[in-house]
């Protein structure tokens, strides 16, 4: 059980280092660069004017789409993250490991339209 617990404790360790060096890239590198903005567009942008557009009679079975193509769409984005299969370099916010605008935004709403 001992060793459980050292093995546990350096997992923590490790992780906050991560933590704490993913944050100050974030910062350093990313907060309120032309990438960082983009981001913020295409989190908003298509939302906006997906709003204007859309049928509000069949709303509720559009979003209802939406939803599962966003949580499908998060669930893989998830895995290849963690995986280290891809990386985004310019997250909307520190330490996430999803691309916000196109699992919650971009992606559902061209699903919906």
């Amino acid at each position: 059980m001992m060793n459980l617990d050292v093995s546990q404790e350096m997992i923590l360790e490790l992780q906050r280092k991560l933590r704490d060096a993913s944050m100050n890239y974030w910062i350093k590198h990313v907060f309120n660069t032309w990438q960082w903005w983009l981001n913020i567009a295409t989190l908003i942008l298509p939302v906006v004017l997906w709003w204007k557009l859309v049928d509000k009679r069949k709303l509720m079975k559009i979003v209802i789409y939406g939803f599962f193509a966003s949580a499908f769409a998060v669930f893989f984005d998830t895995i290849g993250e963690t995986s280290v299969l891809w990386e985004y370099p310019y997250l909307i916010i520190p330490m996430d490991y999803i691309l916000i605008d196109t699992d919650y935004s971009v992606l559902p709403i061209a699903y919906m339209g």
